[in-house]
C-alpha cells in the first residue's frame, strides 16, 4: 500500500491547470461517499513511481 499526498487547489479552470503542469503537477478530483468533490493537484513525479 502506498500513500499519494494531494493539495487542496486554490484555482480552477484551464490556465491554471496549465500552470500545475508547468510544474510538474496535476489536477485531480477525488469523488466519493455522501461529501462533496474536492479538487486537488497531485505531483506527477510522486504519482509515477507508485503507478509503475
Amino acid at each position: 500500500m502506498f500513500t499519494i499526498n494531494a493539495e487542496v487547489r486554490k484555482e480552477q479552470g484551464k490556465g491554471a491547470s496549465r500552470r500545475l503542469r508547468a510544474a510538474n503537477k496535476f489536477p485531480a478530483i477525488i469523488y466519493g461517499g455522501k461529501e462533496a468533490p474536492l479538487a486537488v493537484e497531485l505531483d506527477h513525479r510522486q504519482s509515477h513511481e507508485h503507478a509503475s
